[in-house]
């Protein structure tokens, strides 16, 4: 309320205070001290200010709890920086009057910005560092002028064979200098770690604002796991807190190296960190023992909290730090005794986003060599000259704000676009996409029968539902084949949805279930003679060495649910059908399908063969 003159006025505001109702007493940011001064006792002693300090000072620390030391000492500390796997990236220093061939990447992060060029040989040519500031585009731009003014004052001339893009920014720093190609930011720092060691099993990549692991297994991502709800265990935070201490960063984390008593400061997210940091300050804690215990806390809350892991072998023998956090030694060591597996990783962990983009851009530009897009200096945006324009999508009801850049070069980059079904970036090398659910739900229900409906046999409703999804190119064509007519239920859609809500028996059973009333009920007008809807206990199995195939309680037992909700045979005189049926064998699949269509006096001749064309039609579909 004292120094933020807005808060007060939105406060007076709500209450409705006019001026002789609100008091702005001057130093009001001292009150509690004030109060405390004038607080008598019977008790009252005098002091000396000398004393008082005095007192202070020999505190001692008072910590409750304390985490083991990151090191022994300080030559344990040296000879750790010495040992560890830290690889050094080759350099190539430009000499006076040479032509050099590079390639560039540039990771456009969420705070900085990293641009990244090399020589055939993989040897750093150039690096640059910076923060946004907020505009992403003018610091990439500001650290290409910075290379090329460099070039220029040795007489180098440079060839930029290809380029690559990477990052939050990946599509606007593309588009604006027209580079040759966007590579997926978790890629990128694969490649990265894949430079520094083959064998990776485990990329840990800690920013300024989110964090990323990767699972790498025989060479290939098994699975990835970003951050996206919380930065609280990233750099910024140590970086901010830091500077609360008034403090360079490098500092900070030497005197987290040389604690002897890490603060046990949990690994939760920041505002319940920052309690715990005030904790430890009342219990006379060192600076050094908070530094490092802010160092055990960004890996814990990774590890534990994000990652949620129960197991750290499964990160495997072979781990890669990357990102500017793990420039903190501090946080380096913190994962490597909490994992209790040495980790490697570069000199500058902060450019291996870059890294891993500039390597690609070599790998692409090695399997088809052409003229890279991006020509150097000339192709760099000038100020001004990019065009923006607000736009509102009427690709569907959701009516998304997109913001349009056009720049110098032709190329166009929206923000903001939720799909890309309207607006979309156009590079040479990415056409148009296809809509993979329309693709998907064409494959499934598209199906058009070889022979007409026998006479007399009723026609068959089949509801859009649950497991009748993946399951209908096999029903349609079993039930086509031995003669029959089948009508589908039509597309999910909320007025469907509102047309079967008042017979549906549970709150709280999953949106999903809920749709079938409203399915069941389209059918019901639809002319269909009867409605097929069968009870699933067990699918296919969708792996080989699968202990179990068992469908959720609801989408076997829903056929049930219907029968006595919505009643279709009492309704409209439409029998509901469901038979048990098991695809987790063959045999099994094959007796339960013959005893339902033989009731109709099919033949087992003409089901044998409807059951082989439904098998292939499934196999055909997957």
């Amino acid at each position: 309320m004292t120094f933020l003159p807005a808060l007060r006025e939105a406060f007076r505001n709500l209450l409705g205070l006019d001026d002789s109702q609100f008091i702005l007493p001057a130093n009001s940011e001292y009150f509690p001290a004030l109060g405390a001064a004038l607080h008598g006792s019977p008790e009252e002693k005098v002091f000396s200010i000398s004393s008082l300090a005095g007192q202070l000072g020999n505190q001692g620390n008072r910590q409750k709890e304390s985490l083991p030391p990151l090191f022994e000492d300080a030559a344990a500390y040296e000879s750790w920086k010495r040992q560890r796997n830290c690889k050094t990236l080759a350099v190539h220093p430009l000499a006076e009057g040479e032509e050099v061939r590079c390639f560039l990447g540039i990771d456009s992060g969420s705070t900085t910005t990293k641009i990244l060029l090399m020589d055939e040989d993989a040897r750093l040519v150039y690096t640059f560092y910076g923060k946004n500031g907020g505009n992403p585009l003018e610091k990439v731009a500001e650290g290409l002028n910075r290379f090329y003014a460099g070039a220029e004052a040795k007489g180098v001339k440079v060839q930029i064979l290809a380029s690559a893009a990477t990052g939050y920014g990946e599509d606007l720093i593309r588009s604006a200098l027209g580079l040759d190609y966007g590579i997926v930011e978790t890629l990128a720092h694969l490649s990265g770690a894949q430079f520094v060691d083959p064998d990776v099993s485990f990329v840990l990549d800690i920013g300024g604002q989110d964090m990323k692991a990767i699972f790498i297994s025989q060479g290939v991502i098994s699975n990835i796991e970003i951050n996206e709800a919380c930065s609280s265990g990233c750099g910024s935070f140590l970086q901010n807190f830091a500077s609360t201490m008034n403090l360079p960063l490098e500092d900070f984390a030497r005197m987290a190296c040389l604690s002897e008593a890490p603060a046990d400061l949990g690994a939760r997210c920041t505002v319940f960190m920052n309690s715990k940091v005030k904790q430890s300050l009342r219990e006379n804690a060192g600076l050094e023992n908070i530094s490092a215990g802010l160092a055990y806390s960004v890996v814990k809350n990774c590890l534990f909290k994000v990652l949620k892991m129960s197991n750290l072998r499964q990160m495997g023998n072979h781990i890669i730090v990357q990102g500017g956090t793990f420039r903190n030694d501090a946080v380096y060591r913190a994962l490597e005794l909490l994992s209790g597996q040495p980790a490697g990783s570069t000199a500058r962990p902060e450019l291996m986003g870059a890294f891993g983009a500039a390597l690609f851009a070599r790998k692409q530009w090695a399997e088809n060599p052409r003229a890279g897009s991006f020509t150097g200096k000339e192709s760099l945006p000038q100020p001004g000259a990019t065009e923006t324009a607000e736009l509102t999508c009427k690709g569907c009801s959701n009516q998304c704000a997109v913001l349009r850049f056009r720049f110098a070069n032709g190329n166009t980059c929206y923000a903001g676009n939720k799909c890309g079904k309207v607006f979309y970036h156009k590079y040479n090398d990415s056409p148009k996409g296809f809509n993979a659910f329309d693709r998907k739900n064409s494959l499934l229900f598209d199906r058009a029968r070889e022979s007409a409906p026998v006479p007399g046999l009723p026609v068959i409703g089949v509801p859009r539902v649950l497991n009748m999804f993946e399951n209908y190119p096999f029903w349609h064509e079993l039930l086509s084949s031995c003669g029959f007519k089948v009508v589908l239920s039509p597309a999910s859609s909320y007025p469907l949805y509102r047309k079967g809500a008042g017979c549906v028996m549970s709150d709280n059973i999953c949106f999903p279930a809920k749709l079938v009333h409203g399915h069941i009920l389209a059918l019901a007008g639809m002319g269909v003679d009867r409605i097929f809807y069968p009870i699933v206990p067990k699918e296919e199995q969708e792996f080989r060495g699968a202990t179990a195939s068992f469908n959720c309680p609801v989408v076997s037992g829903y056929p049930d649910v219907i029968r006595s909700s919505v009643d279709t045979e009492t309704r409209a005189g439409i029998p509901l059908d469901k038979p048990v049926v098991t695809f987790s064998s063959n045999a099994a699949l094959r007796k339960a399908c013959y005893e339902y269509v033989s009731a109709f006096v099919i033949s087992k001749s003409v089901f044998k063969e409807a059951f082989r064309k439904a098998l292939a039609a499934r196999a055909a579909y997957k």
